[in-house]
């Protein structure tokens, strides 16, 4: 998902069932996607939430270079609120 400044970020959706508009919550982490945060975003997902979890810039496989300032909660909290819901296609759920 690209980022405002064009940057591109790794992100995982979690889609809620069925699928209609539902409350999302954004996550970034500097770190892995997998583990904890997946457990997190199934969870999020089982319980009527749509969870976006996306890897900070310039960690695991999101381009940029990271960064150590609050640019980086606004860059997640906008990439979410400008983009349309994912079609179930773009949904990933490991």
């Amino acid at each position: 998902m690209p980022a405002p400044d064009g940057v591109e970020l790794l992100t995982d959706f979690y889609l809620a069932r069925p699928l209609q508009p539902h409350t999302t919550i954004p996550l970034c982490s500097p770190y892995a996607r997998a583990g904890v945060w997946a457990l997190l975003g199934r969870a999020f997902a089982e319980r009527g939430y749509h969870a976006v979890i996306q890897s900070c810039r310039g960690t695991f496989g999101s381009d940029g270079e990271i960064t150590a300032d609050r640019r980086r909660r606004a860059v997640g909290v906008v990439a979410v609120a400008i983009r349309p819901a994912p079609a179930p296609a773009l949904s990933r759920s490991t």
